[in-house]
């Protein structure tokens, strides 16, 4: 009889111990998929903020793009009236500012090179790109004023 009890506390103990080996395994295999879900989760986060931050970058690109394009048409549109009024005789450019008038169409070129290169930029390369491009953008906007300013 002590042999049989000896042997049922053994058979107890033994299932008790598989009986939490198979809850904790149970456990960890959730745990394992849970961890799956929650990478997977993740990854869709993540792509979902990489897709939002490519979206704020073309807006960002277009809203620049057309503040360049009206500043170059504002511009296309003084050089046609500064044209207009030399061939009528109401106004004359010196040496000097017909220099300044070819540097300032130099700029211009350059603005429509860096609207090229604008579709080329990275996420990584874009704020760099964008502070740079505003700057210059901001010159030639001063360099017209300065221009139009001195030789009206």
């Amino acid at each position: 009889m002590k042999n049989l009890k000896s042997k049922l506390n053994l058979m107890s103990t033994v299932l008790l111990i598989l009986s939490v080996f198979l809850i904790t395994q149970v456990s960890c295999n959730n745990s394992n998929k849970k961890q799956e879900d929650n990478k997977e989760e993740l990854k869709e986060e993540m792509q979902d903020v990489q897709d939002e931050f490519g979206e704020i970058i073309n807006q960002e690109q277009q809203e620049l793009k057309d503040s360049i394009n009206a500043v170059i048409a504002d511009f296309n549109s003084k050089i046609e009236n500064l044209k207009s009024d030399i061939e009528s005789g109401n106004q004359k450019l010196n040496a000097e500012s017909e220099k300044k008038l070819e540097a300032l169409k130099e700029q211009k070129m350059k603005l429509n090179e860096k609207l090229e290169e604008m579709r080329e930029q990275t996420e990584d390369s874009w704020d760099s790109f964008k502070v740079e491009l505003e700057h210059d953008v901001k010159q030639f906007n001063e360099s017209i004023k300065d221009f139009f300013e001195n030789n009206e």
